[in-house]
């Protein structure tokens, strides 16, 4: 009996060492992956915010530069996959990335209620962050995330650039942990689910 509590014991501190590297290992890679895609947001909103601040208010929606400029700088960042710029109306341009499997990310009701909550806190001149949201598409769900900024020049409010990135990459990430025969979650900042290794069983909120 005593072998046995000893195996068992064993077995146990095995299973928590294997929990801990693997959780650690985990959120150095979505860390990485994190930072990675805020500087593909950063390059962008810097590419776009020149242009969008000699642009006229009433143009937003039909300057062509503008939208030429938000196709041209999302081609070549993967982790971005919708881009908008919005005047002091919150009227404007958007251009969804090609590799979308047929989300339209520009009329999804939690990407735009998102997105009405990013213009608000631009308009205070602050940059926003959202939680982690799940949208649907033809092609199954997909994990996102809205990053926004205002566009100010001289103090004065111009309006407000925002994308909408991919998360993923996190989820195959958590994938790795099924093949352990572990399952893994993200939480966001108020202990909600953001993503998991089960995602059909876990949905994000």
């Amino acid at each position: 009996n005593r072998m046995v509590a000893m195996n068992k014991e064993r077995l146990e501190t095995q299973e928590k060492v294997l929990q801990t590297t693997l959780s650690k290992s985990l959120a150095q890679q979505i860390s990485l992956y994190m930072e990675n895609v805020q500087q593909q947001v950063k390059e962008l909103f810097d590419a776009v915010t020149p242009l969008a601040i000699q642009i006229k208010n009433s143009r937003y929606e039909t300057d062509p530069r503008l939208q030429q400029a938000l196709e041209n700088n999302i081609a070549d960042r993967p982790g971005v996959i919708y881009i908008t710029v919005l005047n002091q109306e919150a009227r404007g341009r958007g251009a969804q990335a090609t590799q979308t499997g047929g989300l339209n990310l520009g009329a999804d009701t939690f990407v735009r209620k998102t997105l009405e909550a990013a213009f608000v806190a631009a308009r205070q001149g602050q940059q926003y962050e959202s939680n982690p949201l799940t949208v649907m598409g033809p092609g199954g769900s997909e994990l996102v995330m809205v990053i926004a900024e205002p566009i100010q020049h001289q103090n004065a409010f111009f309006g407000m650039i925002a994308a909408v990135v991919t998360l993923r990459p996190l989820g195959d990430e958590l994938a790795e942990s099924r093949r352990l025969g572990l399952e893994a979650y993200i939480v966001d900042n108020s202990g909600r689910t953001a993503a998991s290794s089960t995602p059909d069983q876990n949905v994000a909120g």
